[in-house]
């Protein structure tokens, strides 16, 4: 089966009409329930399609009680969800919780062969590239809502985005903040730093206070000690296309590249402090080498774009606010970090705090156990997160955990 990506959307981003599939997360006497239809040997997750002038909630209800028997039954919407395949198409449907409290057989003509009940995913699924995807946001959101309904959460890491977040405006970290940081590690709580910037540029930070981890270059690499725990680059031969095609560009005003060794820019007069450690270098001959993000300024953000559609690899971000873009590898984002640091250390996500502010965090927050919105972050991280915290400015990560851990 050839490659897809599963992405999952807020309600109101995706408009009703374009919601085609509604599949439903069921439970009953605390086991997961799923089908075999009766034309497969394999398993899948009860759901179907709409039918035609039927509502995507509508579809959820009938989907369940006909692949499950389900008689009486509590239906949660967990997001809507995309599927992306190999040739650029795309489909949405809804995802939905169902906690079941009466069932029946199923009726003799039914396509469902069986409903067997599981712990968790059956290793033997009809949709194996997405099924595991709806499986992990369920299991999120039901951790969510357990924290929401005021269940006790042992908190066993603190993964934190550093600018504008742990970071105040003048980039320093207050005395107050790295004072209750000491204090969770005496605590055994691991703390993570999980930002875009290179280890270069974060140094000085790493100075002030050593994190268990540090998760850079917007989630391309994280560090344990001096173990490399997760790296994902983009590739030389790919690096040196995307660079020489920006250089033709006359609109992109400076080309920036990094990786743990180097930290290039094809010229140093458009760079600000933060950006003293690059050093002026020429990309046609520096040609060889893989980087951990390539950063461009440009002023049309049309532009960007048309490029990057050349480079599916590639994701592309651009920062709030500013003409700076990120290119990195499609992989290479906070969240696919956190998990890899989590199985690092065998810590369930559930016992996970993420604060972040900007776009690259929305993920993070989102996903991890606890997701906390700076009072300063845009709005999309607001509507992620489960709480908002005072600002980078007030040392809010600091005053939400002496509240919340310490």
């Amino acid at each position: 089966m050839s490659e897809v990506i599963v992405r999952f959307h807020e309600h109101e981003q995706i408009a009703d009409d374009l919601l085609k599939f509604a599949v439903i997360m069921a439970r009953h006497n605390n086991k997961w329930i799923y089908c075999r239809h009766k034309e497969r040997a394999t398993y899948e997750i009860p759901g179907g399609h709409k039918e035609i002038d039927e509502d995507i909630d509508h579809a959820a209800e009938r989907e369940l009680m006909e692949e499950t028997g389900a008689t009486r039954f509590v239906l949660s919407p967990i997001c809507v969800y995309s599927v992306t395949a190999g040739n650029g198409e795309k489909s949405y449907g809804k995802l939905y919780f169902a906690d079941i409290s009466g069932i029946e057989a199923l009726s003799p003509e039914s396509e469902i062969g069986e409903i067997r009940y599981f712990d968790a995913l059956p290793d033997s699924l009809t949709y194996p590239l997405i099924q595991p995807f709806l499986y992990e946001k369920s299991q999120i959101w039901l951790s969510r809502q357990s924290a929401k309904d005021g269940d006790n959460m042992q908190i066993k890491m603190i993964v934190t985005d550093l600018d504008d977040t742990l970071l105040r405006t003048d980039k320093t970290i207050s005395e107050h903040t790295i004072s209750v940081l000491n204090n969770c590690q005496e605590k055994g709580i691991r703390i993570v730093f999980a930002t875009s910037r290179s280890t270069q540029a974060a140094s000085r930070f790493l100075d002030i206070f050593s994190p268990d981890v540090f998760i850079g270059y917007g989630g391309a690499l994280a560090y344990a000690g001096d173990k490399v725990i997760h790296r994902f680059d983009i590739p030389a031969d790919l690096s040196y296309q995307l660079i020489n095609e920006c250089l033709q560009e006359p609109e992109i005003k400076s080309i920036l590249a990094t990786n743990e060794l180097v930290s290039y820019a094809n010229r140093l007069d458009t760079l600000d402090s933060e950006s003293s450690h690059y050093q002026q270098a020429d990309f046609t001959v520096k040609n060889n080498l893989s980087y951990l993000k390539i950063s461009v300024v440009s002023a049309n953000p049309n532009l960007i774009e048309r490029i990057a559609a050349k480079y599916p690899m590639c994701d592309m971000l651009r920062y709030t606010g500013e003409d700076l873009y990120r290119f990195a590898n499609r992989k290479a984002v906070k969240w696919n970090a956190v998990k890899a640091v989590a199985e690092y250390y065998s810590v369930d996500t559930k016992v996970i705090v993420a604060f972040g502010d900007d776009i690259n965090d929305v993920e993070m927050v989102e996903n991890c156990g606890i997701g906390i919105a700076m009072e300063n972050a845009i709005d999309k991280v607001k509507a992620a997160a489960d709480h908002i915290c005072d600002t980078n400015d007030n040392d809010g990560v600091a005053k939400w955990l002496e509240d919340n851990v310490l």
